[in-house]
């Protein structure tokens, strides 16, 4: 069973079928880019939220420290 977007290609000509599909791949294109703004700006966010919490720590000789055991 053919899906109504089929049959409705069926009736265009191949001129507005080809400016229809050109005006499908401009819409991903806005869709992929708007994608990647949002994915940069949950990055920014996460990385803000991350550093809040990360505080630079300095030792000196004599510090006691815990030793990660490497294998």
């Amino acid at each position: 069973i053919p899906s109504l977007c089929i049959s409705l290609q069926d009736m265009l000509t191949d001129d507005d079928f080809h400016q229809d599909r050109l005006a499908q791949l401009e819409l991903l294109d806005k869709r992929h880019l708007h994608a990647l703004d949002h994915l940069k700006s949950t990055k920014k966010r996460i990385k803000r939220a991350y550093e809040k919490r990360v505080h630079e720590r300095t030792f000196k000789v004599g510090d006691l420290v815990l030793k990660e055991n490497q294998h």
